[in-house]
């Protein structure tokens, strides 16, 4: 009996160890979608950002291989739900892709849209947005929001579409557009302040984390959750380093917990 007993025992322990061993080693296709800073396709073609430096460093400790493949953020998600990708950066954690994904549980930042506005215009409220010329990145997380608000308004707004956050920028400063949709990380990043006015008003909080494809990858999931919430904690860790390094206005994260 005792014999039996030890086999099992042997057995349970190659077992465990053989899934563990599993996860050393293993190759992970990583989208990066453009979502400044957290990830984007530098000068140089190659994977930079926040989420891109971090995901390298828990990559280099836990012994994955990592490649990295740019599109749309909805290109790359469609890649995702199909499996021909592992892991999507920079996905907020809107109800849909959590049915659609598995979502990390540490959320990694928090971000929203803002509205930035041309000289000598002011906003009570978005709905004052009634009528203008409004820029936004289709490919962003929140411009859906505008045609939400939109549909309650007798004179919709003007709708621009701009390739990058800091086009957007300059459409506004030069007074192309009324106003521009940019996201909360994008402005936190930028050095030198933003000289637009940000209107108060924010447009659907959420977290912003790491998709894998739905029931995939488990094991590396909780990995990653470990690391975070053990790096948020750690004021030296390489997750506050990132931080400083990418938002270098900011003292604290942008509300790491939400």
């Amino acid at each position: 009996m005792k014999l039996l007993f030890y086999f099992f025992f042997i057995l349970s322990l190659f077992w465990a160890n053989s899934i563990f061993a599993d996860q050393k080693g293993v190759l992970l296709r990583v989208g990066a979608p453009e979502y400044y800073p957290l990830s984007f396709a530098g000068k140089d073609k190659t994977a930079q950002g926040f989420f891109v430096e971090y995901l390298k460093d828990l990559g280099k400790k836990e012994k994955w291989e990592l490649t990295f493949e740019f599109g749309t953020r909805e290109e790359l998600l469609t890649r995702l739900e199909k499996g021909e990708i592992d892991l999507v950066l920079s996905v907020d954690y809107k109800a849909e892709f959590k049915e659609r994904f598995t979502l990390t549980h540490e959320r990694i930042v928090a971000d929203w849209g803002q509205v930035i506005l041309r000289d000598g215009l002011s906003l009570d409220s978005i709905l004052d947005l009634e009528g203008k010329v409004i820029a936004v990145n289709k490919d962003g997380p929140f411009y859906t929001e505008i045609y939400k608000f939109s549909d309650s308004l007798n004179h919709k707004p003007v709708i621009r579409y701009a390739e990058s956050y800091e086009e957007i920028f300059e459409l506004v400063r030069s007074k192309q557009v009324d106003a521009g949709l940019i996201t909360r990380v994008f402005a936190q990043s930028q050095i030198k302040p933003l000289t637009l006015h940000r209107n108060a008003v924010s447009l659907s909080p959420t977290g912003v984390g790491f998709a894998f494809t739905k029931d995939k990858f488990e094991e590396i999931r909780k990995e990653i959750d470990e690391h975070l919430h053990e790096d948020k904690l750690d004021r030296k860790s390489i997750y506050h380093q990132l931080y400083k390094k990418w938002f270098p206005k900011r003292s604290a994260p942008l509300n790491p917990q939400m």
